[in-house]
């Protein structure tokens, strides 16, 4: 299948190392924002590293976090839902030395260590208009002052605790998006919320598609499918294509659906879109990928099981597993002599239960496909869950271990009663990370924390109001040194008289109390506090032939010095580089072309060009446009573009990590032309394809503008948010999507 793509957003993407051998990866040195007012939150992760690969992959709990360079460390994750249960672990490995890792666990985050609600049983009923029931409890502990509900990013009402559980009727759900986003906060504390995402009960949705391969034949290579799913609001049928076939128009009520015969191929992905035959709008998308031999046992494994926190003497057993080539029959829980449940796979973690928490029941969970006789799995826990024992703390005691007046490590040990189960450490600001009670005492190596005075808080991990706060001041301690570094500059606009203001940007550890001494080229230029995000040093004059060297020095502290020079001399002629206009060429095995046009001013007759940091090459400003060939897919990009005698006339396009978008009968490059140009989607389409159905579609489906395709089009888009669409074509039943990005 030829595919078909055209993208262009702002990114940042540092220029990549070369590879070197003996990798290492150092210790992974953590830092965890504040929540914002959704409960979530971003990560910083750094560390050192020595011959490693040009980029590596940052993983854990179960998701790939993605892909980065490491120049551009330190780099942020996020944001992640401040959720109170998941304990959160970072895995670092290296793009090509796969065993070139670091690890850290950064434990369980809570938006405030003193507060939670969390929605359960929630419960949406059928649309009547745009308007539903919505009915919820909450786990909650937090001041009985009441909570604050929102709806898709608007508030809605205010509520007592004694209210619940709460029942809404009339209540207004989006007409566009997939799924109602729901928040709720304790009153006056943005920082203690919790977030759910319920299905829209008010659009038509096709979701949730699974597949089954029922036949499978090595010899004549062939195999059938069995293809079920959700649905709502949808008519009595849909039609049934893929990879340019068509299967046929098909009921709802016959679900799920049998495709008989078909062949295998080292090269076709196989893929299904369901399309309602009323709403073409109301569509879902499956892919299989290649199918070129019997690959398809039913496999249930990796199975986990976790007790819920217990209410009245009972508990929710939490279980997750892997499952692949399940039967869409679904699959039933069995143990202890006794049938817990039959249910359907798809879901992220299934609740069994109640349970009674009676101390002596050790639980057993047996899972069984209910059509592949031999696919199961199992687990069990390893102690009887105890639903009556209250949790205790007691007196913390801390223990120094000092060499040489610095303190090297500290063991910190409690009282408690607990038999089993974790507790989370946070010392200052600091997530020491989640431990077993058979742990203690626990010996803390990594002291990463503001000293001598710290804040020791630890929680038990199921149950928060079970915990102990207490400040701890160590004898062990030196002051740190001072230290200034982190230096960056640039430069302002110049005014009438050519002269601009130099902005500084610096970082100072541990600094005195009487500021520091800005010189400039060797003169002192002024004495300022410490305290401001950015210094303006200025004006100075824009002569084209001084290089300015700046020197921060601190008052108090002679020795803590550091200066930050300008890599070229600085003009005021008004050099400018504008408004760059990208296109892309066919891709071709995972590589596509890149063509590049800007607007420029005042420029030298060359100017050059890196690609990720690499120079790509030298160009004449008259042989715009330039082409970059052979670029990757799923690969992000970084093009720099600096005038050749003026390295501040510059500018920089980002490409994100993108990849060859598949369709049911998609257009071929030498058939259609199309590009973002500012404001505007600019597009051409073939003869035969003219006066066909046009849409703009965002990536959850929403359809955003609907229009009459016409030979030359040129479509105002600049109300989008920068970000991925679609556009779908459809035409005498055929149909095909293009994706494009909005910069």
């Amino acid at each position: 299948m030829k595919k078909f793509f055209i993208s262009c957003i702002l990114y940042f993407v540092s220029a990549q190392l070369p590879v070197q051998s003996q990798c290492t990866i150092g210790d992974i040195q953590l830092v965890i924002d504040s929540c914002d007012v959704a409960g979530k939150f971003f990560v910083h992760l750094n560390f050192p590293h020595s011959g490693t690969s040009e980029q590596f992959k940052v993983q854990g709990n179960g998701r790939n976090y993605g892909t980065f360079n490491y120049n551009a460390l330190p780099v942020v994750i996020g944001p992640l839902q401040a959720d109170c249960v998941t304990n959160y672990e970072f895995v670092v490995r290296d793009v090509v030395n796969t065993t070139c890792t670091s690890f850290i666990n950064a434990g369980k985050q809570c938006c405030n260590a003193d507060c939670s609600v969390r929605f359960r049983e929630v419960a949406t009923t059928a649309c009547d208009g745009n308007l539903y029931t919505l009915s919820f409890d909450l786990e909650h502990n937090a001041p009985d002052n009441g909570f604050d509900l929102y709806n898709n990013g608007k508030f809605y009402g205010y509520y007592q605790y004694s209210q619940l559980p709460l029942k809404l009727d009339n209540f207004p759900s989006s007409t566009v998006e997939e799924y109602n986003t729901l928040v709720v906060c304790a009153n006056d504390n943005p920082n203690c919320c919790d977030t759910i995402q319920v299905l829209n009960p008010c659009v038509c949705q096709i979701y949730k598609i699974r597949s089954q391969v029922t036949e499978c034949n090595e010899e004549q290579k062939f195999f059938t499918i069995k293809l079920n799913f959700k649905h709502q609001l949808t008519s009595d049928s849909f039609l049934l294509g893929g990879n340019s076939i068509s299967y046929g128009t098909f009921a709802y009520k016959d679900l799920p659906v049998t495709l008989d015969s078909l062949p295998f191929s080292p090269t076709r992905e196989y893929e299904f879109l369901i399309v309602d035959q009323k709403d073409q709008f109301c569509f879902g998308y499956y892919e299989l990928g290649v199918v070129d031999s019997c690959r398809f046992t039913c496999q249930l494994s990796d199975a986990h099981v976790e007790a819920l926190p217990c209410e009245d003497g009972s508990f929710y057993a939490k279980i997750t597993f892997t499952e692949k080539n399940g039967s869409l029959d679904g699959f039933v829980v069995r143990g202890n002599g006794r049938v817990y449940d039959t249910l359907e796979y798809g879901e992220p973690y299934y609740l069994i239960g109640p349970l009674d928490g009676d101390c002596k029941t050790k639980y057993e969970f047996g899972i069984q496909d209910l059509s592949a006789e031999g696919c199961r799995t199992g687990v069990h826990f390893t102690e009887p869950v105890c639903c009556e024992v209250e949790c205790e703390m007691g007196e913390l005691t801390i223990t120094e271990y000092c060499e040489g007046g610095k303190l090297v490590a500290f063991d910190v040990n409690f009282e408690h009663n607990r038999r089993e189960g974790t507790f989370f450490l946070k010392i200052n600001n600091t997530v020491i990370g989640t431990f077993p009670y058979s742990a203690l005492p626990l010996k803390i190596t990594q002291i990463n924390f503001d000293l001598p005075v710290v804040l020791v808080k630890i929680f038990d991990s199921k149950m928060e109001a079970c915990n102990i706060m207490q400040e701890y001041e160590f004898e062990c301690y030196t002051p740190p040194a001072c230290k200034i570094y982190d230096i960056v500059g640039k430069v302002t606009a110049c005014n009438d008289d050519k002269k601009f203001w130099a902005l500084l940007k610096f970082r100072a550890d541990n600094p005195g109390n009487k500021g520091f001494v800005v010189k400039v080229n060797g003169i002192v230029f002024d004495t300022l506090p410490y305290g401001k995000d950015v210094y303006e040093i200025g004006p100075l004059m824009a002569d084209c032939a001084t290089l300015y060297k700046f020197i921060i020095q601190d008052v108090a502290h002679p020795d803590c010095i550091e200066d930050y020079g300008f890599t070229e001399k600085i003009c005021c002629e008004d050099c400018k580089l504008s408004n760059p206009v990208v296109s892309f060429g066919l891709c071709r095995e995972g590589k596509f072309d890149l063509t590049l046009q800007f607007n420029h001013v005042a420029n030298a007759p060359k100017f050059n060009v890196k690609v990720n940091g690499v120079l790509a090459g030298t160009y004449d400003y008259s042989s715009l446009p330039i082409t970059l060939k052979g670029l990757n897919e799923r690969t992000a990009y970084e093009i720099v573009i600096w005038d050749l005698e003026r390295e501040l006339c510059r500018l920089v396009v980002n490409i994100p990590a993108i990849e060859c978008p598949s369709g049911t009968d998609n257009l071929n490059s030498e058939d259609m032309s199309l590009k973002t140009d500012g404001d505007f989607l600019i597009f051409s389409l073939p003869e035969q394809w003219v006066h066909s159905a046009c849409s703009l579609i965002d990536l959850s489906g929403r359809s955003l503008y609907r229009f009459t395709g016409l030979a030359e089009n040129k479509v105002d888009i600049s109300i989008l948010p920068q970000g991925m669409y679609v556009l779908y074509l459809q035409q005498k039943g055929r149909s095909s999507s293009v994706k494009f990005v909005r910069m």
